[in-house]
């Protein structure tokens, strides 16, 4: 099984949470989802994302889901 690890940073990459591990699909799964989160409160989000496979992986979108608190 592939898998894609991810780690986020909340302070613009001076300091960096833990690795976790997620599902990255099967060979020919094009179109899967890895989700992660939540991640807390922080103003500079920043993901380091690595695949543990020697295998071609693209990055085709990213987003988050952000809520405003004052």
């Amino acid at each position: 099984m592939r898998r894609v690890m991810i780690s986020i940073s909340k302070d613009h990459g001076k300091t960096w949470g833990s690795w976790k591990y997620r599902d990255l699909g099967e060979i020919g799964e094009y179109r899967k989802t890895v989700k992660t989160g939540p991640h807390g409160m922080g103003r500079q989000f920043v993901a380091r994302i690595k695949v543990t496979d020697t295998v071609i992986a693209d990055l085709i979108a990213a987003s988050a889901m952000v809520e405003l608190r004052e």
